[in-house]
């Protein structure tokens, strides 16, 4: 298990974007994160991400993914203070992250998304992940 304290992220917000599609929501601000062959679950306490990995895999794997090396903190004010729809926008969005995904996942799904409703393009890559989440909750239960 591994915690850290990162602020502007928001787990649900990008649950909800192209780049959550196969997250696996499995509680209150608690998912199933696939990127690659690995699988991380992750849960939200405010600014506290609870992780089930250990400190090197999140270091190799999931601070990149998590776009962590970046300054949102300094993206927010630049973006609050140069104009009134910029400030709005990141009201809204206020907690989204880059999701470091696998390119060609990242292609293939946008390409789907196109054409059809986010409900089944989740579902089909729900379906091509399945056995790998339900491996990781009985490994981790």
């Amino acid at each position: 298990m591994f915690a850290i304290e990162i602020g502007h992220i928001d787990l649900d917000k990008m649950y909800k974007t192209p780049q959550g599609i196969r997250w696996q929501k499995i509680g209150k601000k608690k998912y199933a994160i696939p990127n690659g062959n690995k699988i991380v679950l992750v849960e939200q306490t405010k600014n506290w991400l609870k992780m089930t990995c250990n400190e090197e895999e999140f270091w190799n794997i999931w601070y990149y993914y998590f776009d962590m090396g970046y300054d949102y903190a300094e993206a927010t004010f630049k973006m609050r203070s140069n104009s009134k729809i910029l400030k709005k926008s990141q009201i809204v969005s206020s907690g989204l992250r880059i999701a470091n995904m696998d390119i060609f996942e990242s292609l293939v799904v946008n390409i789907l998304l196109e054409h059809y409703p986010r409900k089944e393009v989740k579902l089909l890559f729900n379906n091509i992940c399945n056995d790998a989440i339900h491996y990781l909750c009985i490994f981790c239960s």
